[in-house]
């Protein structure tokens, strides 16, 4: 069944191996939760118990831009949204609050581990950052791919960086060089917002 209906999306079947059909499998069976690409840019996930076969858009990058942000301050984005940045002294039961939240689109990280002036743009080929919460790091595609997202969910990721690389990959995470520690003496508050369209919930 799963054959027949790569076949007649148009699926590179040259690409799908035995070991393929296995990973599918351990998808279907909840043995794994990681998403499987194949050739002809299809992506296979598991959702709600339906195995989803689909094709990542061509429109899934935006036209390339990079904007340096004002910290502090509020900047406004090519593609209608916002980052507004903020120092703040370290308050550990707002930080409490904060992580019990659970808002993405808002980071609080450690202001004196970020490297030269902030800017955010778009995703590039080969981006590569360590996910907070994860083990190692890994490229921003895998990332998204595991992350399920659709197209549209893709194509309004953004890259916030300091001299050294992505800091926080907005709005779903930020990485692990920039976490509040016990030694963290100033907060850096990020606040990604899409102004044209609902915040994203992942």
């Amino acid at each position: 069944m799963i054959r027949t209906a790569l076949e007649r999306i148009g699926a590179l079947m040259q690409s799908v191996t035995s070991r393929r059909f296995s990973d599918i499998d351990k998808l279907l069976t909840g043995s794994s939760d990681s998403a499987i690409t194949l050739g002809g840019g299809f992506v296979i996930t598991c959702q709600d118990d339906l195995l989803v076969i689909a094709k990542q858009a061509a429109t899934d990058k935006a036209p390339s831009w990079s904007v340096q942000l004002s910290v502090p301050g509020r900047t406004e984005l090519p593609c209608g949204g916002s980052v507004t940045c903020s120092i703040e002294p370290v308050d550990g039961e707002a930080f409490k609050a904060h992580c019990i939240a659970g808002d993405n689109s808002v980071q609080l990280l450690d202001a004196d581990k970020i490297t030269e002036l902030l800017a955010c743009r778009t995703r590039r080929d080969g981006d590569i950052f360590r996910p907070l919460g994860c083990h190692g790091r890994q490229t921003v595609s895998d990332f998204l791919t595991n992350m399920k997202l659709t197209s549209a969910e893709r194509a309004n990721v953004r890259c916030i960086c300091d001299g050294q690389g992505i800091i926080f990959l907005a709005p779903l995470r930020m990485d692990f060089r920039a976490a509040v520690t016990d030694q963290t003496q100033r907060i850096l508050r990020i606040k990604y917002a899409r102004d044209k369209d609902p915040a994203m919930q992942v």
